[in-house]
């Protein structure tokens, strides 16, 4: 009797402590409740009005916003709720002094500049920490390359990366490294002239009283744009050399939409190490042919191994590969004139290649046969022999959509559920080896979670900086995780979305090509 006395209580603790941990878990749960996005129209410390959202990284929310007084646009970024810890709150603010600095001393660099920064209360009486920049009417740099097959190319590179180097070079000489320079950090104005921006790792390396030079230990920014010390245990580095391996790295990609390897530590890298440079070249020579000699010079010196062997940034400026336009500038401003309006033609082009590419219309073939992969049938009945229809307007009842970065409009379904299962299935067939996808609790959303380690984003694992605590971390995990939905536009006509929860904006971009891609061939 004794021992069933002692059994009985031992399960019922058991069961306490279950049910202890079930409740611990779903308080979990509503905490991470996805923070709700502010409306149209409100008014943040009557200055600013919000006209929509722009975009989400992993720390904050960015607006797009009119100024009440000048009626200009701006950009303003909200620290997430969730995020607002003491070090999360340290370095939203450390970015805002660096920003304050950059633009005290020149308000006319190719850098983000900063108009305001401060707090204000919401309805719910939380403080909420924001800043308000430029609002960068002409989009992501990445759009541009990736619209081209070939990207920019080496003609209009030259244009659009002398001014990158300048902005840069403005921040070294102020003693500010960015240490996240890759083509995603960087926008376009409506000139097409670049606007750096996010500077949440960025550095001074400046060391006062002193004036010492800091260096820095730890990995930052994206894998393929890290120097090759970032990846070595305990090793210091410094930031300038740091970011100007980075720079060669975005040089290659802007030029050639190509990366020139996945990490500094890999094979193909190895070659550069060992300065095994034709080697090399014969592996990447075969996408591109028509590299210049003085290009490919200048990319193996930008991303030596050797720091000491790197480049500064004027000695860039001052390379062979620039000849034809520093001659213009200084001899025929004329000619250098012309040949920006050229580069500005050429970006105009590419801006509508890629908003077609984005916002692809994918119209049902009534002739062709499903097949559902999993379940083995002939196919979907209700993708057959549908009636699609013309409309081109989206209605503007429907507004939850503007908070995807990209569409497809689908025509010629009636049955979204089982649309949204047939790409799942196709998705999973696909990509197998480096994708999972999760189900929202609405029929119509997934999340799918890209675990491939390459191109993994922003990993900041050590700091050992003057000043700051020495077991600072902030880290984010290596995926890129994105959001599908289907929104019903009505007659028969639907609106399939894409948007990033997290990660990388370039792995995000190509992980939205490949299912716009599964999403056409279901159609055809």
């Amino acid at each position: 009797m004794e021992d069933n006395k002692i059994e009985d209580e031992k399960e019922k603790k058991e069961e306490k402590e279950e049910k202890k941990e079930k409740e611990e878990k779903e308080e979990k749960k509503e905490k991470k409740v996805k923070e709700e996005d502010f409306q149209k129209n409100l008014v943040i410390n009557n200055k600013y009005v919000i006209l929509g959202k722009l975009g989400e990284g992993g720390f904050g929310k960015v607006y797009l916003v009119k100024g009440i007084e000048d009626k200009q646009k701006y950009a303003l970024k909200v620290l997430l709720k969730e995020k607002c810890s003491a070090k999360n709150i340290k370095s939203f603010q450390r970015e805002v002094e660096i920003l304050k600095y950059l633009y005290k001393w020149n308000k006319d660099s190719y850098i983000l500049k900063l108009y305001e920064s401060g707090e204000f209360t919401t309805v719910d009486d939380n403080k909420r920490l924001y800043y308000v920049v430029d609002y960068a009417e002409k989009g992501d740099l990445l759009h541009y390359v990736k619209a081209s097959d070939i990207g920019i190319g080496e003609r209009y590179g030259k244009i659009l990366f002398k001014k990158i180097l300048e902005g840069i070079q403005f921040c070294h000489r102020l003693n500010i490294c960015h240490l996240d320079i890759k083509i995603g950090n960087i926008l376009l104005d409506d000139k097409f002239n670049p606007i750096i921006i996010d500077f949440g790792l960025s550095r001074s390396i400046m060391k006062l009283p002193e004036k010492t030079l800091i260096e820095i230990k730890g990995e930052r920014g994206t894998n393929f744009m890290k120097c090759p010390q970032m990846l070595e245990k305990d090793v210091a580095y410094s930031g300038i050399d740091a970011d100007i391996f980075a720079l060669g790295t975005l040089l290659f990609q802007l030029v050639s939409n190509q990366k020139g390897f996945s990490k500094a530590d890999d094979l193909c890298y190895k070659n550069i190490k060992d300065k095994n440079y034709d080697l090399f070249w014969t592996k990447m020579i075969l996408k591109r042919e028509d590299l210049s000699k003085e290009f490919k010079n200048l990319y193996v010196r930008m991303i030596a191994y050797e720091p000491k062997e790197r480049p500064s940034i004027q000695e860039v400026l001052n390379d062979p590969w620039f000849d034809e336009i520093n001659v213009l500038i200084q001899y025929d401003p004329e000619g250098y004139k012309k040949l920006e309006n050229e580069y500005k033609d050429y970006m105009y082009a590419l801006e509508l290649k890629y908003k077609d590419m984005i916002q692809l219309e994918i119209k049902n073939n009534p002739n062709h046969e499903q097949n559902d992969g999993n379940r083995g049938t002939k196919g979907i009945s209700s993708f057959e022999g549908e009636q699609y229809f013309e409309e081109d307007l989206i209605p503007k009842k429907l507004d939850k959509y503007k908070n995807y970065k990209y569409f497809a409009k689908i025509k010629g379904i009636t049955n979204p559920v089982k649309f949204m299962n047939l790409l799942m299935d196709k998705i999973i067939q696909k990509n197998k080896d480096e994708c999972t996808l999760k189900k929202y609790d609405e029929k119509l959303k997934f999340k799918i979670i890209f675990e491939k380690e390459e191109d993994a984003d922003e990993q900041e694992n050590e700091e050992l900086e003057q000043n700051e605590e020495d077991d600072e971390k902030n880290s984010s995990e290596q995926k890129c995780i994105m959001d599908v939905k289907i929104f019903d536009c009505e007659n028969n006509e639907y609106l399939l979305c894409f948007n990033k929860k997290q990660g990388d904006s370039e792995e995000f971009y190509e992980n939205f090509l490949k299912i716009k891609e599964i999403v056409q061939n279901i159609f055809n």
